[in-house]
């Protein structure tokens, strides 16, 4: 989340947490081992047209985060993969 809402495309996500790590390793001086970030996987089982890359989103984001944010942790619940079935 941000001002703007909720991340719901690879792009926002890894904008968010870029932005998050960026103040929190340059600014607050955190370490970024110490960092936990979870990128959401949103639901794709609704059967909306508009949801149904989230899973893929999300894999993706992923893989963006670890290579711009260096020692960051990553967490994702995936029971939203299958929440609409």
């Amino acid at each position: 989340f941000d001002e703007e809402g909720q991340a719901a495309t690879e792009d926002e996500k890894v904008r968010i947490c870029k932005r998050s790590y960026d103040i929190l390793v340059n600014e607050v001086h955190f370490p970024p081992e110490d960092i936990i970030f979870d990128p959401n996987v949103l639901t794709i089982g609704t059967g909306m047209e508009e949801h149904a890359n989230y899973g893929v989103d999300f894999i993706n984001a992923v893989k963006t985060i670890k290579e711009q944010c260096p020692y960051v942790k990553i967490s994702g619940g995936i029971s939203n993969l299958s929440f609409g079935f």
